[in-house]
């Protein structure tokens, strides 16, 4: 038994008792249980390890048998349970202090729950994910100012490792502030939450290493799908710097390449340059953008002498570097399906979505800060107008971010055209401001995309 996790449950306990009206001790520990036999519901299997790890923390007596009828009777197996906040962390949220610990003694128990019976799987560490999730949207939409997520506890012999008032080591702080500069992204809600996901995983992974126990064999190679300016190469370096802290790879490094990197033009060149590659990148992440490219099909191409060389050097140093394929979702699914052993090699799928009109606005407003800029509202209106034309008439060469990024700067140009010649006699305000007019020729641009599409 993990007794620092012990007096972490039973300080809730307390203080909970403490609030008034007060919360009984059975009223909370039912509620907690209910969580944690949704757990272990996620995999269809109930273990002894498990009913003896709710029997532990919560003071109950239930044999596996029971912790059967009791998920029954309290209806926690599926999806619709993780939906719902539970009752008492709802009825509280107004006392952020009492959330805040709620918060991180649910994290160290379900963390340590899902690994209690040694058969942490995926399908516990992805409702583990979900439910934490839930929480914390919940707290920091009532508290943006208190933003937090789900922290990575690590249970150690040091009688620190766990603390319910939120505090972390010197060491862990680092991780902390990737996640929270992930967390600062605009927009990619469903890539953010499928790299809490991942970083679960990989903690418990760690953890079972810690202990002696079995690694469950999960390849950590992945799959990023996304039309381009989506935020695949930005989410893959955050990666990279993620797996270091939590020690999935023992270096930081990040190599990125595409078909040019390592594909020569001669028999027997394309393995020797897909080998210095692999070389540069072990420890690390490789980071293939434009993976298709690799499997053209064309007689005489030596994009399949790349793929067969990284397909070996994956398998035989699966623990020694991650590999992270990307590309155009349609051509992705292709290239996957062009190698018998290809898609097989990777764990996981993630897709990364187009922005929406807002998020690009949002982005905008973010250049436009970050380069001293302001934009008036005008200004605002008008680009969101300009966007949103853009985004209703997007294919495959909409480039979202890039999109954003090409329009500021020539709103920039145009700014400076406007400005050009009265420069002495303009105010610091006037010399900053970029005006709707400003943003035409980005009108001027679509207009011009219309007429040819019709």
């Amino acid at each position: 038994m993990n007794h620092k996790l012990k007096e972490a449950v039973e300080h809730l306990a307390g203080t909970y008792a403490s609030l008034d009206p007060p919360v009984a001790r059975k009223d909370l520990f039912l509620e907690i249980a209910k969580f944690l036999s949704y757990l272990t519901a996620a995999n269809g299997a109930l273990s002894e390890g498990e009913t003896q790890f709710i029997n532990t923390y919560l003071d109950m007596g239930l044999r596996a048998r029971d912790l059967g009828n009791f998920i029954t009777s309290y209806d926690t197996y599926g999806t619709r349970f993780g939906s719902i906040l539970p009752g008492i962390y709802e009825s509280h949220l107004g006392q952020p202090e009492v959330s805040m610990e709620y918060l991180s003694v649910i994290e160290a128990l379900g963390k340590e729950c899902i690994i209690s019976d040694q058969q942490a799987d995926e399908e516990e560490v992805s409702s583990l994910t979900g439910y934490l999730n839930m929480l914390n949207d919940a707290f920091n939409a009532r508290y943006p100012e208190k933003r937090r997520h789900p922290e990575v506890v690590r249970n150690t012999d040091d009688k620190n490792a766990f603390m319910y008032t939120g505090e972390k080591k010197d060491e862990e702080k680092s991780l902390e502030e990737l996640l929270e500069e992930m967390d600062e992204l605009i927009g990619l809600d469903t890539v953010k939450q499928n790299v809490y996901s991942l970083v679960h995983l990989q903690d418990i992974q760690m953890e079972r290493d810690r202990r002696g126990m079995k690694r469950i064999p999960i390849t950590n190679h992945l799959v990023f799908m996304g039309n381009p300016g989506t935020g695949k190469t930005t989410i893959a370096r955050m990666i990279a710097r993620i797996y270091y802290k939590l020690g999935v790879i023992e270096s930081d490094s990040f190599v990125e390449v595409d078909r040019s990197g390592l594909v020569a033009g001669y028999v027997g060149q394309t393995a020797i340059e897909v080998r210095n590659v692999m070389d540069t990148a072990k420890d690390g992440v490789l980071f293939i953008d434009e993976a298709y490219s690799l499997s053209t099909g064309l007689k005489g191409d030596y994009g399949h002498e790349a793929i067969q060389t990284i397909l070996k050097r994956m398998e035989d140093e699966r623990d020694r570097m991650v590999v992270i394929v990307a590309g155009y979702p349609q051509l992705m699914e292709t290239f996957l399906e062009s190698n018998p052993g290809l898609d097989s090699r990777f764990s996981k799928k993630i897709f990364f979505p187009d922005y929406t009109p807002d998020e690009l606005i949002e982005i905008l407003k973010y250049m436009a800060r970050k380069n001293g800029i302001i934009i008036s509202d005008a200004g605002l209106n008008y680009a969101h107008e300009v966007l949103k034309k853009r985004y209703e008439m997007r294919d495959e060469n909409f480039a979202n971010a890039r999109e954003v990024r090409n329009m500021f700067e020539a709103a920039v140009v145009r700014q400076a055209d406007r400005l050009y010649g009265n420069a002495a006699d303009l105010s610091d305000e006037e010399l900053q401001t970029i005006e709707a007019e400003d943003f035409r020729i980005n009108e001027l641009i679509i207009e011009s995309g219309e007429s040819k599409k019709d």
